[in-house]
């Protein structure tokens, strides 16, 4: 009978164990739908209306020119502020923006015209800081501007949150619009917060409270991973030497769309690659032209266009992949 009490915990021992590493198991597993959920939640993210702003942002950044503009700023680094030359606008804590329809250029009094006005958004639009060509503050003439006009008068505020330097464009994938009549702010429009793209959003490493711009660098390294998995070692695990080339993903043209494919890529640089080089670029590109459409959102540029495009640097060996985003 002892012998019987011992077989039958030792079994009933196993029989606990098995069910505890069977739900170990369990629990460690990556959910099979992790990126059908965080697509939904990154097109939910993604929803807004530019509403007035469709009257101001009616262009787009053409292929050819992203594509010259690449040649001419892919080694230039940007030291300049993408604030120099506009207007601010200083809204809660961290939250700035550059003003692209200010009322100083058309304002009554000449003086100011060319200058540069930093103000405060709220239910309305208070001029808190004059400067001039030199940078320095012209407290009497802010004044003057705040007491004798009223800049708020039936006029529509444009601007773009948080602007960054991109191949010689400034962009920002979140345009605002403040429309007031003489006194009151009486329509909105535009983005308070909008993912860059996808992979941005699915990337691990974001910051509470970040800026739009701080998961760049893991969104483009995600992008890479995704490579790996995709491809797996099929068709570069030859490569034996480290290649690297720089692409434009961007939005195929509307005339051009189809139901298979809304997004291609073009070979950049190097101008003469060789066989590697185009085969890792083939690879990219048959994986990019699947990608649903909505993958990337638009940026936004100071001079009133949409850019559809991403500058990517990408490099690629025995190993697998390593995307790298331009913008920084």
């Amino acid at each position: 009978m002892k012998n019987v009490r011992i077989l039958f915990a030792a079994l009933l021992g196993c029989i606990v164990f098995s069910a505890s590493a069977q739900r170990q198991r369990v629990e460690k597993e990556i959910p099979r739908n992790l990126f059908s959920e965080t697509w939904h939640r990154y097109r939910y993210l993604s929803k807004g209306d530019l509403g007035i702003l469709r009257h101001y942002f009616r262009d787009t950044v053409s292929v050819s020119e992203m594509k010259e503009a690449f040649h001419r700023f892919h080694a230039h680094h940007f030291t300049s502020s993408p604030y120099e030359g506009f207007d601010s606008i200083v809204y809660g804590f961290n939250d700035r923006s550059i003003l692209l329809t200010s009322p100083l250029r058309d304002h009554p009094v000449r003086k100011v015209r060319n200058m540069r006005g930093v103000w405060a958004r709220g239910k309305r639009f208070h001029l808190q800081q004059l400067f001039d060509a030199d940078g320095q503050p012209q407290g009497e003439l802010q004044k003057r501007v705040n007491r004798d006009t009223l800049p708020l008068m039936e006029r529509t505020y444009v601007f773009l949150r948080e602007p960054r330097h991109y191949m010689g464009f400034i962009v920002s994938p979140l345009p605002s619009a403040d429309t007031f009549d003489r006194y009151l702010r009486v329509g909105m429009g535009g983005f308070n917060y909008r993912p860059l793209d996808f992979f941005c959003l699915a990337a691990p490493g974001g910051t509470l409270d970040g800026q739009w711009y701080h998961c760049i660098r893991s969104g483009a390294r995600l992008f890479g991973r995704i490579l790996n998995l995709h491809f797996g070692n099929d068709g570069y695990d030859d490569i034996m030497t480290e290649h690297t080339f720089s692409v434009l993903l961007y939005e195929k043209p509307r005339e051009a769309r189809s139901a298979e494919a809304e997004y291609t890529l073009e070979l950049l640089s190097p101008e003469q690659p060789d066989e590697e080089t185009l085969r890792a670029f083939g690879l990219m590109k048959r994986y990019v032209e699947k990608l649903m459409y909505g993958t990337f959102n638009p940026l936004f540029t100071s001079d009133f266009r949409i850019m559809t495009g991403r500058y990517y640097r990408v490099t690629v060996d025995k190993c697998g992949w390593l995307v790298e985003d331009y913008l920084r």
